[in-house]
Parts: C-alpha cells; structure tokens; sequence
C-alpha cells in the first residue's frame, strides 16, 4: 500500500514540479 502510495506521490511530484531530483529523493528514502 505504502509502495504504491509513494510511487503515486513520486509521479505527482515529477508531473508537479518537473524535477527529476523529486523521484531521485523518494528513490532514495524508498533505499535508505
């Protein structure tokens, strides 16, 4: 649920902000 949640909010943001960096971050928080 959480993974989808995130991935969901990770396209929302690129789309949003049209960053990659927004994706890059929650890549990593998703690693960490």
């Amino acid at each position: 649920m959480f993974m989808a949640l995130e991935y969901e909010w990770g396209i929302i943001g690129a789309w949003f902000q049209g960053g990659e960096h927004y994706c890059l971050t929650v890549h990593k928080r998703r690693q960490a």
